[in-house]
């Protein structure tokens, strides 16, 4: 298994190729990532208040990155600016120098607008580019975690909710459309992408939520353009050399 510091993905259609993410890890095991659009990105965040859960919806504050630092701190700021001017959540670690012991996390929760990003270093100029081969692009929602590298590990993922949510109109099964896995330097990076009913059209910007590590937001269609956030306590079961992640 190799490991490396950078990656850059690509979704490939036809003969183009479009990068949608930049992940990096730190040998701290700090994971940065960022993306196309990242300064037009809309983030998500929710408030639990003694009324109940507060869905804030907040504009980028620049063009910069989103940090989940080994400490369990997670951030979103500017390139020239600092975590005042975006949002800081703290939580489940990623590294444990003093148990030297290393943690699994979700990282966030992406609604990606329509793939576009032609870079001047093309896919494949760098050995580390992470493809995924499509034959139709379509709306879609990506949940990224955070697995420490282990040798001989296989991931399972399962996930439960109401039908009118996870089959989409016209369609008699749930619509998940791939597992991935890609190494960083500790950690692989392993996401799941689905699509829900109503989720015919594409964002215009991209939408993102990441939370403490501890609860992975959900997103599902609603109609109208509209669509709802629910939060999961996911579940990591370890039976031999298979993990399985559960929400």
């Amino acid at each position: 298994m190799k490991q490396y510091g950078q990656r850059r993905i690509f979704i490939t259609e036809g003969k183009e190729h479009y990068q949608i993410f930049t992940f990096s890890q730190e040998k701290d095991g700090s994971i940065y990532c960022n993306w196309p659009d990242f300064s037009k990105t809309r983030w998500v965040t929710v408030e639990f208040t003694s009324n109940g859960p507060v869905t804030k919806i907040i504009d980028s504050p620049g063009d910069g990155k989103l940090t989940v630092h080994g400490t369990g701190m997670a951030g979103v700021r500017a390139y020239t600016g600092s975590y005042n001017d975006g949002i800081v959540i703290h939580g489940n670690h990623l590294t444990s120098p003093k148990d030297n012991k290393l943690g699994a996390r979700h990282l966030f929760t992406a609604q990606i607008n329509q793939p576009y990003h032609l870079p001047n270093s093309p896919v494949f100029n760098r050995e580390s580019d992470y493809v995924l081969t499509s034959k139709k692009l379509e709306p879609v929602i990506l949940i990224f975690f955070a697995i420490p590298i282990v040798k001989e590990i296989s991931i399972g993922f399962n996930i439960s909710g109401h039908v009118d949510d996870l089959i989409p109109e016209g369609s008699h099964e749930p619509s998940f459309l791939g597992f991935q896995i890609m190494e960083l330097r500790q950690h692989m990076v392993f996401w799941i992408a689905y699509k829900s009913r109503h989720m015919e059209t594409w964002p215009t910007v991209p939408h993102i939520l990441f939370d403490n590590g501890y609860n992975v937001p959900l997103i599902f269609g609603q109609g109208n353009k509209e669509f709802r956030a629910e939060f999961r306590k996911p579940i990591y079961d370890l039976s031999g050399t298979v993990l399985t992640i559960t929400l």
